[in-house]
C-alpha cells in the first residue's frame, strides 16, 4: 500500500506560482499579537514612530474598552471574525486586523486562536 503525501494547507489555496498564498493555521494569541507589534513598528516612517517595546505598543495601541466588548460578546456566544495576519515575500508582517480580538481570547484562557495567513508572492499583486 502506497503512504499517502501529505499536503499542506498553503498549497491547496495557492492557484498559480504568481497568487498569493492564502492558509488557516491555530497560534498562540501572544504570537499573532508580537506580530502586529512587528507590522506596525515595520510600517513606521520615523524611528521616533516605532514603538520601544512590546508592553508600550500593547498599552498604546489595544484599546481596553474594545477588547471588553468583544470579550462580552463572546461570552454571550456571538461570533467573531477570525484574525487575519498578512506577510510578504520573506516572511516580514506586513498587514493584519483582529489584534482586540486576539486580546479578548486571550483574556479569556484561549491557548490558540485560529488566524487567515496570506503570504505575498509577488510584489506586484496586493489584496
Amino acid at each position: 500500500m502506497k503512504k499517502k503525501k501529505n499536503i499542506r494547507l498553503e498549497e491547496w489555496y495557492s492557484l498559480s506560482k504568481t497568487d498569493n498564498q492564502i492558509f488557516r493555521d491555530w497560534i498562540k494569541p501572544s504570537t499573532f499579537l508580537k506580530a502586529t507589534y512587528k507590522e506596525c513598528n515595520n510600517r513606521a516612517r520615523k524611528p521616533k514612530d516605532q514603538f520601544k517595546t512590546f508592553d508600550i505598543y500593547k498599552k498604546r495601541v489595544l484599546c481596553k474598552s474594545n477588547v471588553s466588548y468583544i470579550k462580552k460578546n463572546l461570552q454571550k456566544g456571538e461570533k467573531f471574525g477570525i484574525p487575519f495576519l498578512q506577510l510578504d515575500q520573506k516572511g516580514k508582517p506586513i498587514g493584519h486586523e483582529g489584534r482586540h480580538t486576539a486580546q479578548a481570547l486571550k483574556e479569556l484562557g484561549y491557548k490558540r486562536i485560529p488566524v487567515t495567513i496570506v503570504k505575498r508572492r509577488s510584489r506586484e499583486y496586493k489584496i
